[in-house]
């Protein structure tokens, strides 16, 4: 690859499309107009994509996934928009799981899909112990842990094993790491497929029948990547397997906007990759925010001088200190704004600016509810009967319904859909009598209104603990499924934009807020550190306003945020 990198605008076109592409650009550089309009070139003039071919568009989240179809047009049914987990799991997994030899001992014609579910319930975890050797580790809470954390990677050899970022160790027993690879085949005996194990059983069906990359290329003469920092390396492998003939790749991207970490991605990939004969470009416009904004972020950030297209000066960055709601309120008050997005570190963060609380939500009760309750079915009917509620406030009813009918395994016939509408029926018009109560007052609706029968809790433990946790701290562990809404983690927000932007930065779990470790973004940035990375991302979502929400403020740190432009009140 050639050193010389040209800079281009968002609006160029790049005539030589049979060719591999890399584009460089910053938040708000047009990086998705570009791309769409890279995709639409190539639909009208390619001669190698005839009736049958499609453009393949990878991006990373659901929203990208939306807003490319909405803008391609009428030329959306020639391009298979997905994320990375939907394309393989189409085009590879599902078609071709039955290859799989014995040994993995997947049950494919049972596959329905791919999801986040952990098995962790008492008896799976017995026959697991059992199977492993393990039957001396005790602690079901932390091995429910170890299990939530598994990632497939390559180890030093380049062979891909699944494992935890630390090793568990529980009492005197350390869990043996080929006994996850155990647990893995076993959820899959039921059918059972996690997010990251579309990745390793797709990897595995390419290596072990190598005619499926020779499908692949013949379906998709082009690969057009959105995000491309985000890749993790087991994806970049599939990649680099898929281009090595025929197939041209396009990939999009911005290393400083790399988060995804904790799934794998490695920043520096993108600025790495590269391809025989590849053309390189970047765009450093941003359209998106305003000159005060832009005039921050590049303070931020060194490697990349954006310049600011709108020609708007804007208001000045807001710090607001104190309490999340009154910063909220007074951020909704001074901009009127109908386009103002909460941003947050965390799920239960996010949850808990949702439903109005003003004190932080500490741990996730849900995950504390698994350690504590070993009754399965109970724990089972109080964490679906939260969700199906949560899902159906949100509007996501067939979500709901499904929570409904997991809760009694009911079957998927026309009396096990009634039965599972009545529960739902039950849970969401009765959630009058428990919603401002504990967690015990849920249990005992739960049980007295006939949407499950449970046995009472015993132990001391599990006891103070439905009696003192509330039920909307609770289910504040239910993460949102609504991708669009106003209250979201800054992981859910890339790639979308909003007229104002609050983030808020919070005192840890224990309480304890760090002044300099939380405000270093802004005092001493840098961007090889990925919560600087985060909270970059979060700063560069804001069109117009822009509102940064600390819980205090020492008078040293006011005065250096007052002298980089930021109004305090």
């Amino acid at each position: 690859m050639g050193m010389s990198i040209e800079t281009i605008d968002s609006k160029t076109i790049v005539a030589d499309f049979d060719t591999h592409i890399k584009v460089s650009a910053g938040p708000g550089a047009g990086k998705t107009e570009w791309l769409i309009g890279h995709m639409i070139n190539v639909l009208n003039k390619s001669e190698r994509l005839g009736i049958s071919r499609k453009i393949a568009c990878i991006t990373y989240t659901n929203i990208g996934v939306e807003t490319i179809i909405k803008r391609l047009g009428d030329g959306a049914h020639r391009v298979e928009v997905s994320t990375i987990h939907a394309f393989l799991y189409k085009h590879v997994l599902k078609p071709y799981a039955h290859f799989l030899p014995a040994s993995y001992e997947l049950a494919a014609g049972q596959i329905k899909g791919h999801d986040d579910k952990i098995m962790s319930g008492y008896q799976f975890l017995k026959d697991w112990k059992a199977r492993t050797g393990q039957q001396r580790i005790t602690d079901d809470a932390k091995v429910r842990s170890a299990l939530k954390s598994l990632k497939w990677s390559f180890d030093a050899s380049g062979a891909l094993v699944v494992k935890t970022p630390f090793p568990v160790k529980i009492g005197a027993y350390s869990i043996k790491n080929d006994s996850y690879l155990v647990y893995k085949k076993m959820t899959w005996a039921k059918g059972i497929i996690h997010h990251d194990d579309v990745l390793y059983l797709s990897f595995k069906l390419i290596r072990l029948f190598p005619f499926i990359l020779e499908v692949l290329r013949a379906k998709f003469p082009y690969f057009c990547i959105d995000e491309f920092q985000d890749i993790s390396p087991i994806q970049l492998s599939l990649l680099n397997q898929i281009i090595q003939k025929e197939t041209n790749v396009c990939i999009v991207g911005d290393n400083a906007q790399s988060i995804y970490a904790f799934m794998g991605a490695v920043p520096d990939q993108f600025v790495s990759f590269s391809a025989i004969g590849m053309m390189s470009f970047k765009i450093d416009d941003n359209w998106r925010s305003t000159e005060k904004i832009v005039g921050l972020l590049n303070l931020v950030r060194r490697d990349l001088v954006q310049k600011g297209m709108r020609g708007v000066m804007g208001n000045p960055p807001v710090i607001v200190v104190g309490d999340k709601l009154s910063a909220l309120s007074l951020a909704s008050s001074q901009t009127r704004s109908l386009n103002l997005c909460t941003l947050t570190r965390d799920n239960l963060l996010a949850n808990a600016v949702r439903k109005g609380l003003s004190i932080n939500v500490g741990e996730d009760l849900i995950d504390k509810l698994s350690e504590l309750d070993s009754n399965s079915d109970r724990r089972r009917a109080l964490v679906r009967s939260a969700k199906a509620i949560e899902y159906a406030q949100q509007g996501f009813f067939k979500d709901a319904l499904k929570e409904t009918s997991k809760m009694h395994g009911l079957e998927d016939d026309q009396q096990g859909k009634k039965k599972s509408l009545e529960i739902l029926k039950q849970l969401v018009n009765g959630k009058a009598s428990f919603v401002d109560g504990t967690l015990m007052d849920f249990f005992n609706f739960i049980n007295s209104s006939g949407v499950s029968t449970l046995a009472k809790p015993s132990k001391d433990p599990l006891k103070n603990f439905m009696i003192t946790s509330t039920y909307s701290d609770f289910s504040a562990g239910v993460k949102a499924l609504d991708e669009a809404l106003p209250f979201r983690t800054i992981h859910k927000s890339k790639g979308d934009e909003f007229d104002a932007v609050l983030i808020i930065v919070s005192a840890d779990k224990n309480g304890i807020y760090k002044e300099d470790q939380e405000l270093s973004f802004l005092l001493a940035p840098d961007l090889s550190n990925e919560e600087h990375r985060i909270k970059y991302v979060a700063m560069s979502r804001a069109m117009n306003h822009l509102y940064i929400n600390l819980p205090e403020l020492g008078s040293a740190a006011k005065a250096r945020l007052e002298t980089i432009g930021f109004v305090v009140v």
